[in-house]
């Protein structure tokens, strides 16, 4: 009898003990995973206590491997495994001392810009980004203000713009109402990604529309020279129709070439009281902008010039080629102007500006150029 009772208790000793060492196990406590989703091989930080000895780690119950040299009592790295499906899961961290899960979202990987175009626009224009694992859903575009990185409460006061066209590795997005200049944020199944170039907007100044706008909105003090039709009296100088209008009244000078260049000019004058434009970028940001039309005379040539303030002299010119049959508008940046000493206009201090008619390849014929809504043109 009693040595039964020895042998009794010497099988059970052995399950006491593992009971009681499994009762001193610590349980198991998740703090955190960062990040909250990912792709996959993606690495992932696990933060809890009593973490230190797992026995398992499951993917939506499927254990995966893991290298116990990054486990500590604390944290867990490891990679979001090879295969996994896309959307939610649960992952499931087993111990001596209990389990605990939490959810986990397997996406696509995180998108990426290379670069968009064009550069600067205005709402209503379409907008061209190139980049990498545009997956959806979500896809969306956001335009804002401000430095990168956007945080969330930035996102909330950002415009989103309408998505035209979406592939894996390029968009096409419309420029919404409202945007003045900031960087773009391509949000996709994958995550979000913040450019590092802004995009700009554009504020336009108008000089003239020759209908009495404008900075210089006179039309009548126009001063003219050369052989033109205007100066013999047969063509009126402002006009409204032949050809038709944008909207109002426009410049229209017409004339064949005289011996000595050009077929002629007309130039607004300069008073005491005369002040810059109020242009506050650099020229670099600023640009001309004006409505030409060469009435289907093809090989015209129009001249721009702009002059400066008292004691800059000349004046500071950039001519274009009209071949369009009808109204075009024409953007030119304003680096190209620059007066006979190589100098380029300083855009904050234009008081005066002159369009020259040219035949530059002496066809001898007559020609003509129409101008409207001449203005400068800064990015914001």
């Amino acid at each position: 009898m009693q040595l039964r009772h020895t042998l009794l208790l010497a099988f059970l000793l052995p399950i006491v003990f593992s009971i009681t060492s499994c009762d001193n196990t610590p349980e198991p406590e998740f703090i955190s995973v960062e990040p909250e989703f990912g792709s996959e091989e993606e690495l992932i930080v696990l933060k809890g206590n009593n973490i230190g000895e797992i026995r398992e780690l499951l993917f939506n119950g499927t254990p995966i491997a893991f290298n116990t040299a990054y486990n500590s009592d604390v944290a867990l790295l490891f990679r979001v495994p090879v295969g996994t499906p896309l959307g939610e899961t649960t992952v499931t961290v087993r111990t001596d001392g209990g389990s605990f899960t939490f959810p986990f979202l397997v996406s696509e990987l995180p998108p990426g810009i290379q670069s968009f175009s064009p550069r600067s626009a205005d709402p209503g224009d379409t907008l061209t980004i190139l980049g990498e694992n545009f997956f959806a859903p979500p896809l969306k575009v956001w335009f804002r203000t401000g430095e990168p990185p956007m945080d969330e409460m930035e996102r909330r006061d950002s415009i989103e713009g309408e998505i035209l066209f979406a592939a894996e590795d390029s968009m096409v997005v419309i420029v919404p109402e409202g945007v003045v200049s900031g960087f773009l944020v391509v949000q996709a199944n994958g995550g979000n990604f913040e450019s590092n170039v802004a995009f700009r907007t554009f504020t336009r100044r108008l000089i003239t529309d020759f209908d009495g706008n404008g900075f210089i909105p006179t039309t009548t003090d126009l001063r003219l020279k050369g052989s033109t039709d205007q100066r013999a009296g047969t063509v009126a100088l402002i006009k409204n129709s032949f050809p038709s209008p944008i909207d109002g009244n426009f410049l229209q000078l017409s004339g064949v070439k005289e011996a000595g260049g050009f077929v002629g000019s007309a130039e607004s004058l300069i008073t005491a009281e005369s002040d810059s434009i109020g242009i506050t970028s650099t020229v670099t940001n600023t640009f001309v902008e004006i409505d030409v039309n060469s009435n289907g005379r093809r090989d015209t040539w129009l001249g721009i010039s702009f002059k400066e303030l008292a004691g800059n002299p000349g004046d500071f010119t950039f001519a274009i080629r009209l071949n369009d049959p009808g109204w075009t508008t024409r953007q030119i940046p304003l680096v190209n102007f620059k007066n006979f000493n190589g100098n380029v206009v300083d855009p904050g201090k234009i008081v005066a500006y002159k369009v020259q008619l040219l035949d530059s390849d002496d066809t001898g014929a007559r020609v003509e150029i129409n101008v409207d809504n001449l203005k400068l043109v800064e990015q914001q």
